[in-house]
């Protein structure tokens, strides 16, 4: 899923959900609907719609999207025009959009670090969830898993997709946040749930936590980590652990982040025997 908003007003929401499509006058006009990727939201906002009210911010999948929509503009800053009315099943995300003293925010539960959007993961993003998976999986272990065990990590695609899929349509106890690139899709995830250990079943757990490498060290998976804890700390999940591979360079991530290891520890074979770690987080 391509994530892209719109800026509307109440009355034309309400217009819109009567008719069964949304247009606004710029499609009379200019020939198009404006719109906009994450970083550029705030900035169209601050810009053009100070001291306005009742607005609205939409969020549009823009797979789902049935007009054309062309990225247009400066080379190096385009701007998405929809050249048709919008269809109301590609809009999946309506909030109060309400300027304040320091002029408009995003909603909660976006984050931005860059151009790249941490939110919550939606149906349509279940590929691009897998794609990361894969990638990262091989990138992260190479050289403490076997090379024959990580070049068989795409033959696992499918079932991978499948279970995704379940988790995006809320079908599993899941939830997983993804970290959207404005031109590379999505980089990065975050899935949490309840503990899965018996024996820490009052915890909240970080089932998995990937990103590219490229996109590393640049402040996503902060993000990514940060989000999935507050949502498990929501769920009145106070403490929360994860599993990581003893010789896992990115255990550095996890201290920094102020995890403290267990003395838990497990044996599993991913092509030979390795050696898993907990480390964990309790709120004082």
């Amino acid at each position: 899923m391509r994530t892209i908003f719109h800026i509307a007003t109440k009355q034309d929401w309400e217009t819109a959900k009567t008719k069964g499509h949304y247009r606004v006058d710029s499609l009379n006009v200019e020939g198009f609907i404006h719109l906009s990727r994450p970083h550029q939201v705030l900035n169209v906002a601050n810009f053009l719609f100070k001291n306005q009210r009742n607005l609205l911010l939409l969020q549009v999948n823009q797979e789902l999207v049935t007009a054309p929509i062309k990225y247009e503009g400066d080379k190096d800053n385009k701007f998405p025009h929809l050249y048709g009315p919008l269809n109301l099943d590609a809009v999946v995300g309506i909030f109060n959009f309400e300027e304040n003293k320091d002029g408009f925010s995003l909603p909660t539960i976006f984050d931005m670090v860059g151009d790249t959007c941490v939110r919550p993961g939606c149906l349509g993003d279940e590929a691009e969830i897998t794609n990361v998976h894969t990638h990262a999986w091989q990138q992260s272990y190479k050289g403490i898993v076997p090379d024959s065990y990580l070049d068989s990590r795409p033959l696992s695609f499918r079932s991978r997709l499948v279970w995704w899929k379940s988790v995006v349509e809320k079908k599993t106890s899941a939830k997983v946040f993804v970290a959207e690139s404005a031109q590379n899709g999505i980089i990065g995830f975050c899935a949490v749930e309840p503990a899965r250990d018996e024996e820490l079943k009052s915890y909240g757990e970080i089932s998995a936590i990937y990103c590219l490498n490229e996109f590393k060290n640049k402040g996503i998976g902060a993000s990514l980590f940060h989000r999935g804890h507050a949502h498990l700390k929501s769920k009145n999940m106070s403490k929360i652990y994860l599993w990581i591979l003893k010789d896992n360079p990115t255990i550095s991530f996890y201290e920094k982040m102020g995890g403290k290891r267990m003395k838990k520890e497990k044996s599993i074979v991913l092509g030979k025997p390795l050696v898993e770690v907990v480390y964990e987080w309790a709120d004082q």
